[in-house]
């Protein structure tokens, strides 16, 4: 099974005015995961499915995303703040072995879990994403096979 790991492009700043969930992307977050969008579909990658947290810039950054695969996505609870293995265990659970998955949600939750995974250290930057191939299910064991920075893409991290 392969796994995505799409954190969300750039949004608005929290001023403590509008709600965190109300956060959208900015331009610049719309470009990056415009570009992040393109890139995916080059490497013909097709996702089974992509769940995105409530939050609206992941809302936003996973439409944009599935717009240019073809795709729909699904909002699930589990992909905002408290992301983690349970959360992939339980999201995967109806997919066979043969099956692509994409999350796209927050920090500092993916990088952790993406750890917790492969053993490895990563650092998830806003519109940068990440493939991990699941070796076991029980336990949950993969290795990271790319990681791709917004750097790599031309669109640069604040």
């Amino acid at each position: 099974m392969k796994l995505y790991f799409l954190r969300h492009a750039h949004a608005e700043d929290a001023t403590g005015v509008l709600s965190d969930h109300d956060r959208k992307l900015t331009s610049k977050g719309v470009k990056a995961a415009g570009v992040v969008a393109r890139l995916l579909h080059a490497l013909e990658v097709e996702p089974d499915q992509i769940f995105t947290s409530p939050r609206l810039r992941a809302q936003q950054t996973a439409e944009i995303v599935a717009t240019t695969l073809g795709l729909t996505i699904e909002v699930r609870d589990e992909v905002n703040f408290g992301f983690g293995i349970e959360s992939v265990k339980k999201l995967i659970e109806r997919f066979d072995d043969d099956s692509e998955v994409m999350f796209v949600g927050h920090e500092p939750t993916f990088s952790l879990t993406i750890g917790e995974i492969t053993g490895g250290r990563v650092q998830m930057k806003k519109a940068g994403i990440a493939r991990v191939d699941l070796l076991t299910r029980q336990p949950l064991k993969g290795e990271l096979v790319w990681l791709i920075p917004p750097k790599v893409t031309g669109v640069l991290d604040e």
